[in-house]
């Protein structure tokens, strides 16, 4: 089985205003350094989330040493969280091989 050229190592969400929730049961910036580690220290990763056969939309996933990956040409995953109203999104990627589109 051959897994996308891209690891997400990460995913976390910042809530600056208004409360995320989860998308299932069971579980703007203001200018300021959006790098300061202070300001992303109430930050929610998201990735420990998912579940890939439950949040799959396309494609295979599967996380492999903490990296979120997936394979099967154009491939598409559900984050089972519904962020506030206004949010910061951080991702860690870390592209593998290079690709042409």
């Amino acid at each position: 089985m051959q897994f996308s050229r891209t690891l997400f190592h990460n995913i976390e969400v910042l809530e600056v205003t208004g409360k995320g929730t989860l998308t299932r049961s069971a579980a703007a910036t203001t200018g300021e350094d959006v790098n300061d580690p202070a300001r992303w220290a109430k930050a929610i990763s998201v990735l420990p989330l998912v579940d890939t056969k439950r949040d799959a939309i396309n494609g295979k996933w599967e996380v492999k040493d903490g990296a979120l990956t997936g394979s099967g040409g154009v491939v598409a995953i559900r984050i089972p969280f519904r962020p506030p109203e206004e949010y910061d999104c951080r991702v860690g990627v870390v592209r593998r091989k290079k690709t042409h589109f």
